[in-house]
């Protein structure tokens, strides 16, 4: 429950699609990146403005898992993972300068534009060809700053991005300020510091606030609170899941019974140590989580499950060791495209489609 809550309010600070489409001009900043670093240097990039943007808390959302490594297999699951290919076509005009600016862009931009589109940079870095409403297989076949829209048929058409209200499948599909989410998985403008949301009722947070109170089930909408506010009690205070009122990133909200009741800040526990099932974050070592009787509130610290093994539960939440994920019951290693699967979660692509990963929904 904490991971799934806390993750949904940073889910768009996601893939940023750095080749789009427009002109092949040269760029002025002298530095060229080839195709093939392109995975890597955009990682780091990317990851760079996640631990600017979340300090600390950043590796309370990682599952023991390198940012780096994680996401340059991402890029390379996804339809980036096919742009040398579209080069080696003819199909794509690939410029390295305007690639090169793109990511230091990305590495200097604020947090406040976490959930603003790439710069013209980006959106030059590759220049497509098939235009607005004609088929294509990636965004980066599409002219300018258009994109490859999926519906129910194969392949998808190039289109304008969406504005508010616009129905969507990601982020990117939004117009600039915009990203998908809600129940109807529509283009909206994410909260801002005390705005409602979530609860089914209101829009997500910004990417660097969390929404405190909101309950799906009641559908009740929260608040927007900023990290600095949730992640700040010090050893022995008072904390609330329910009021995203938690500690800072060394310590855990331990609770006696089961939350919403009020907890306590504590330090986290050693590999296999005694600790408490209801704290949040786990009080586990990141690899490890508290493993107990279903009716107890106490457990010991234990390695995660494996690919083949069950999954483990921790607070309502099916959880498995890095670089795995929970596949119908199962743990199963993240998969690269072509590998079988049960669920999105289980690809590096985040699309399984007929039971295998695949870049989307038609390739």
């Amino acid at each position: 429950m904490f991971r799934r809550s806390m993750l949904s309010s940073i889910s768009v600070v996601s893939l940023v699609v750095v080749a789009c489409g427009g002109s092949s001009d040269d760029g002025g900043g002298g530095k060229t990146l080839s195709i093939e670093d392109l995975p890597a240097e955009y990682a780091k990039a990317q990851c760079g403005l996640y631990k600017k943007c979340f300090g600390d808390v950043f590796g309370l959302f990682s599952k023991g898992e390198d940012c780096e490594t994680l996401t340059k297999t991402r890029v390379e699951s996804s339809s980036l993972g096919q742009l040398a290919a579209g080069v080696a076509a003819g199909k794509i005009k690939y410029d390295g300068a305007k690639a090169a600016d793109c990511l230091a862009e990305i590495a200097a931009r604020s947090c406040d534009a976490l959930a603003q589109r790439t710069s013209e940079a980006c959106d030059l870095a590759a220049e497509g060809s098939v235009a607005a409403g004609e088929s294509c297989d990636y965004d980066f076949d599409c002219v300018g700053s258009l994109y490859c829209k999926f519906d129910s048929a194969c392949p998808g058409k190039c289109s304008e991005r969406q504005p508010a209200g616009a129905g969507c499948k990601r982020d990117d599909d939004c117009q600039d300020g915009l990203v998908c989410g809600g129940a109807t998985q529509a283009c909206v403008k994410p909260g801002a510091v005390g705005d409602a949301c979530g609860g089914g009722v209101a829009p997500e947070c910004a990417p660097t606030l969390a929404c405190a109170g909101a309950s799906a089930a009641t559908q009740t909408a929260g608040k927007c609170k900023a990290f600095s506010d949730v992640f700040s009690g010090g050893p022995g205070s008072a904390c609330s899941f329910k009021e995203l009122n938690l500690c800072t990133a060394d310590q855990s909200c331990v609770f006696e019974g089961t939350p919403p009741t009020t907890g306590a800040c504590a330090k986290k526990v050693a590999s296999g140590a005694a600790c408490k099932r209801a704290s949040i974050p786990s009080a586990c070592p990141a690899g490890e989580y508290c493993d107990g009787g279903a009716a107890s509130a106490d457990g010991t610290c234990k390695a995660l499950p494996g690919a083949g093994e069950p999954c483990a539960t921790e607070l309502g939440d099916q959880v498995c060791a890095p670089y795995t994920r929970c596949d119908a019951g199962t743990c199963v290693a993240l998969q690269n495209n072509g590998g079988p699967c049960k669920s999105d979660q289980a690809c590096y692509s985040e699309t399984c489609v007929g039971g295998v990963c695949k870049i989307n929904a038609c390739q």
